[in-house]
């Protein structure tokens, strides 16, 4: 494998095992990974750590894969943060639940931009994992991951807006919009609260018509009560 791509650039042996890995080439991909790895390479790093976890074209060995993301993120590589906040949160990989080094990699991940981490930073100020519960942070790493267009965010924070809650001051527009965002990028909850909105005109004008398009994305997204709200506008329901 070394030999193979010994006359191409760092950058392109990676965006070629990157291709392999979606076009199926799993142990191909991993060895190229390996091989960046081991020569300190903190994306390929990450990347072999995801192979190693999931047993992608290599034998599974989530120890192994967490000392991998561990090397990446000591690299400063923000994505590596992520995954080790995931297993100290849950556990995961050999290591133990440390709610502290938790936030701690969540916080340098969103830090780095990393919009699931901001996400989860949110909910380590809400419920205070790791850290003082503190409100008006979470809201604010809420409303960072929803600006990034993470649709769980998206909802969270729009519903917020939409009812003035938790200290935020109400602004339905504004709450529609971010609301928008997560049914639009196929959230079934979010598609039916906005349906709810454009039956009601709040954020927006009353339609509906377009209400109905909403409840019929959110049924066929396994939303029960988005049926019957199709049948409350004389719609038919989803099968």
């Amino acid at each position: 494998m070394a030999d193979k791509y010994t006359d191409m650039m760092t950058d392109e042996v990676y965006e070629k095992a990157c291709s392999l890995l979606e076009e199926g080439s799993l142990q191909e991909a991993a060895e190229i990974f390996k091989k960046l790895a081991d020569d300190g390479n903190p994306l390929a790093q990450c990347d072999y750590g995801v192979c190693l976890a999931e047993g992608k074209g290599v034998e599974k060995n989530e120890e192994a894969a967490a000392e991998y993301w561990q090397k990446s993120a000591d690299a400063g590589f923000p994505l590596a943060e992520h995954k080790l906040g995931i297993c100290y949160f849950k556990g995961l990989c050999g290591l133990e639940n440390n709610n502290d080094k938790a936030f701690e990699c969540f916080q340098k991940a969103s830090d780095g931009g990393v919009r699931e981490s901001m996400l989860n930073l949110a909910y380590c100020y809400q419920e205070g994992i790791g850290v003082q519960p503190d409100i008006k942070k979470s809201i604010e790493w809420m409303e960072k991951a929803a600006d990034a267009k993470m649709p769980e965010a998206c909802l969270n924070i729009g519903v917020l807006y939409l009812f003035g809650k938790s200290g935020v001051a109400k602004d339905e527009e504004k709450g529609f919009n971010f609301i928008r965002n997560a049914a639009e990028s196929g959230l079934p909850h979010a598609q039916f609260i906005l349906g709810c909105c454009c039956e009601s005109g709040h954020g927006t004008d009353k339609d509906f018509a377009e209400a109905a398009g909403w409840y019929r994305r959110a049924a066929r997204g396994g939303v029960t009560e988005a049926n019957k709200a199709l049948e409350r506008l004389g719609f038919p329901g989803v099968k």
